[in-house]
C-alpha cells in the first residue's frame, strides 16, 4: 500500500515537469495506475482489518475523505497561483512521497501488511 502511495507521489511528481507530451501521457497512466492501486490496497487492507463487527463504521470514516478534496484543490489553487502549477503539483507529490517514506519508517507494522 505504501508502495504505491510512493510510486504516486514519484510518477506526479515526474509528470509536473514533463515537458513532452508522450512522456506526460505516459506518466499520467501510471499517476492513475498508481493511485488506483493504493486506494484499492488501502481499502482491501481496511476492510480485512477491522473486525465485522465495526466495519460500517470505520468505512464511513474512511469517506469522509471525499469531502476534504476540496480542501487539497483549493492548497493547490493557491499553490498553482503562487507558483506556478508545475511547481504546486510537484510540491503535492513530495507531501505524498513523504508521507509513505514517514509512515514506513514510523510505523514498522505497515511493512508486514499484505493485501
Amino acid at each position: 500500500m505504501l508502495g504505491f502511495l510512493i510510486a504516486f507521489g514519484v510518477s506526479l511528481a515526474a509528470f509536473a515537469f514533463s515537458t513532452s507530451m508522450p512522456l506526460s501521457i505516459a506518466l499520467i497512466i501510471a499517476v492513475g495506475a498508481m493511485h488506483m492501486s493504493y486506494n484499492v490496497s488501502n481499502n482491501t487492507m481496511l476492510q480485512l482489518s477491522v473486525p465485522d463487527q465495526y466495519r460500517g463504521r470505520v468505512l464511513s470514516t474512511l469517506f469522509l475523505n471525499r469531502g476534504l478534496v476540496s480542501l487539497g484543490a483549493a492548497l493547490a489553487g493557491t499553490l498553482a497561483a503562487v507558483w506556478g502549477a508545475s511547481i504546486a503539483v510537484a510540491l503535492m507529490a513530495m507531501v505524498m512521497i513523504l508521507t509513505g517514506i514517514g509512515l514506513l519508517i514510523a510505523v514498522p507494522s505497515f511493512r508486514r501488511l499484505r493485501v
